[in-house]
C-alpha cells in the first residue's frame, strides 16, 4: 500500500552478514533475530521519510516496524541544538 501511496521507495536494503543468502524465509528470520540481516524501505516525502523495517528485541520476537520522521519538527530540534552551541 506504501508503493500505491508514494510509488517506489528511494531505499531498499536486504543485506546479510553472511557470504551466501539464507535459502528460505525461516533461515532469514533466523539471521534478523540475531542482527546478522538489515530489511528496510525508505520513502521520501515532502512531509518528512517513512521507513518500513523488520528489526527484532532480542531472539525471541521479530516484528514489521513502520516509522514516520518528520521533516518540519526534525527542522526545529535541530535549530534548537545549534542555538544551544
Amino acid at each position: 500500500m506504501l508503493i500505491e501511496k508514494y510509488g517506489a521507495p528511494s531505499d531498499v536494503v536486504e543485506k546479510f552478514d553472511r557470504y551466501s543468502e539464507p535459502r528460505d524465509d525461516a533461515a532469514k528470520m533466523y539471521e534478523v533475530q540475531f542482527d546478522r540481516c538489515k530489511y528496510y524501505s525508505i520513502w521520501e516525502t515532502d512531509k518528512g521519510e517513512i521507513q518500513l523495517s523488520i528489526d527484532h528485541k532480542g531472539v525471541s520476537s521479530c516484528f514489521v516496524k513502520l516509522a514516520y520522521f518528520d521533516k518540519i519538527n526534525s527542522a526545529e530540534v535541530k535549530k534548537q541544538a545549534l542555538d544551544d552551541l
